[in-house]
């Protein structure tokens, strides 16, 4: 379990064979399992819609796309918003 910086705590779920991250489970956004997409090998999986804590990124790594949501560690950390939650306000 880690503390976010919200204060919210996560549940990880690894893999028992290479130990990579399946799943977590954070304790602020109740019902929901997020995935990591690295976990899909499905070509055509769709290109992400939100980018979150890109202040923490490699200078080296560029998040593009017209249609992304820019997020700082700051404002996630304030609240996560309801439409990240797949809510609307």
């Amino acid at each position: 379990m880690r503390t976010a910086d919200s204060g919210n705590k996560a549940t990880y779920r690894f893999c028992p064979h290479c130990g990579s991250t399946m799943a977590y489970i954070i304790e602020g956004w109740p019902g929901v399992t997020a995935i990591p997409v690295g976990n899909f090998t499905d070509l055509d999986f769709p290109a992400p819609k939100h980018s979150v804590f890109e202040d923490r990124k490699h200078a080296w790594i560029e998040i593009l796309g017209e249609d992304v949501q820019h997020v700082t560690s700051t404002q996630a950390a304030k609240k996560p918003s309801l439409e990240l939650r797949g809510e609307e306000s």
